[in-house]
């Protein structure tokens, strides 16, 4: 039996239809599976950077151990010197200023922070006047000197040191520089006669 070309144009339509609609599910599955496999190409890049940046967190932690032993070593070391250095630095410090004035007694404390005993106690180097700060910062510059150069000594060279004294104390300096002329070859260069050494 044939059907009529009407009934047969209608399922032809529906099928047509039917065509279209699983085509078009077709392909939104097919982008589906794209889009998974454009998801699992990027997940896979997204291991491989995950493992580089594992090893390069390995490798910072292995540098900030090393840097925080590093740090605890120099500080140790620090340690070690300041309190190898102190007391006789402080020893010479205080030879130094006797030539000054015989009164003044220096203490470094370990940081080689000075402090100066008076009558009243101890007094920051601060306490004094800019002057007297310039004449215990000679006097601590050749006491380091001392310190570090044992078996010789080298030139030292001092540019108008004495510039914030007054008339009192720069005769004091300028005796201390002639005394200290006698174990060191000093140069020492001024812009004013009245400190000419």
């Amino acid at each position: 039996e044939i059907a009529d070309v009407d009934t047969l144009n209608a399922e032809y339509k529906k099928k047509q239809e039917l065509f279209t609609q699983k085509s078009k599910l077709l392909e939104g599955k097919k982008a589906s599976v794209k889009l998974y496999e454009d998801e699992a190409n990027s997940l896979f890049d997204l291991e491989s950077e995950r493992a580089n940046k594992i090893e390069r967190q390995d490798e910072y932690i292995k540098d900030f151990n090393i840097i925080k032993k590093t740090i605890e070593y120099l500080k140790k070391a620090d340690e070690n010197l300041k309190i190898k250095y102190r007391a006789p630095l402080q020893n010479s410090l205080n030879k130094y200023l006797s030539l000054i004035d015989e009164q003044k007694n220096a203490n470094i404390d370990i940081d080689f922070y000075l402090t100066l005993n008076e009558k009243e106690g101890q007094k920051s180097i601060e306490y004094y006047s800019k002057g007297s700060q310039d004449l215990f910062n000679i006097c601590t510059r050749f006491a380091l000197i001392d310190v570090l150069f044992n078996k010789e000594k080298p030139f030292v060279m001092l540019d108008d040191p004495f510039v914030n004294l007054d008339d009192k104390k720069l005769q004091n300096a300028i005796s201390l520089i002639n005394k200290l002329a006698c174990d060191y070859q000093i140069l020492y260069f001024v812009c004013h006669e009245s400190r000419k050494a």
